[in-house]
Parts: structure tokens; C-alpha cells; sequence
């Protein structure tokens, strides 16, 4: 099944986002502004996406996400709690929404306008 990826965690499996859509991603990289922070940027390129149903339709959709590697219970300790926040990414007429958890890091995708985005993770999903 292609670039089918097992997680460092047991019994965890999902796809790079890198490799399912390279493409895209890059373009998100490109498009941040210097605002953002090179630990973003290195987040985005190490983000996977586990198995799961992604949320919508090609068009318009939702997908859980994290940076590998995770955080561990013991760095997770040691970090202040921050605001959640979103980042808008404007690519053109396409959009991607992502929104970061309380540690600062990426823990969802929203997208808009890529159905191709779709169509590249969705191979890398369960069906049923």
C-alpha cells in the first residue's frame, strides 16, 4: 500500500504527510511568512496523519495531524500551556487552516479547495 507508514508508537499507523502530497505541503512551507517560527516549519515536515476517516469531502475537509516525534510525558511536563491557535494559509483560492494544541503543536487540518490533497491522504486511509 505504497508509503504506508508505521508510527513510532505501538499499533499506529497513518501517513507522512510529506509523502503523501509533497506538492502541497511544500507550497505551505513556501507560503508562511517569516513570522512563523522555524519550529512550525519543521513540524509541517515532519507531520503524519494516523489512520483515521477524514472529516467531509474533497473539496472541504478535516484531518487530525501531529508532529513526529511526539511529544513525551516528560517534555510535555516541563512546557508552559499556550493559547491554541490557528494559522490561515492562503493559497490562492485554496485554504488551510491549522490549528495548534496547547503545547504548540500542529494537531489539525482544515482544508479547503484541494481536492487533490484528499484524494493523496484518503489512499493512505482505512475504508468501511
Amino acid at each position: 500500500m505504497g508509503n504506508f507508514f508505521e508510527s513510532q508508537e505501538p499499533n499506529i499507523s497513518g501517513v507522512m504527510m510529506i509523502e503523501a502530497c509533497p506538492k502541497i505541503v511544500s507550497e505551505i512551507l513556501n507560503s508562511l511568512d517569516d513570522a512563523c517560527s522555524e519550529i512550525l516549519k519543521t513540524q509541517l515536515q515532519n507531520l503524519f496523519a494516523p489512520a483515521q476517516r477524514i472529516g467531509g469531502v474533497p473539496e472541504q475537509f478535516s484531518i487530525m495531524t501531529y508532529p513526529l516525534p511526539r511529544l513525551t510525558y516528560e517534555q510535555r511536563q516541563l512546557m508552559e500551556l499556550v493559547e491554541t491557535q490557528s494559522i490561515n494559509v492562503d493559497l490562492g483560492s485554496r485554504k488551510v487552516r491549522i490549528d495548534l494544541d496547547d503545547f504548540g503543536q500542529i494537531n489539525w487540518l482544515y482544508v479547503s479547495g484541494i481536492p487533490e490533497m484528499y484524494a493523496s491522504i484518503e489512499k493512505f486511509m482505512p475504508h468501511g
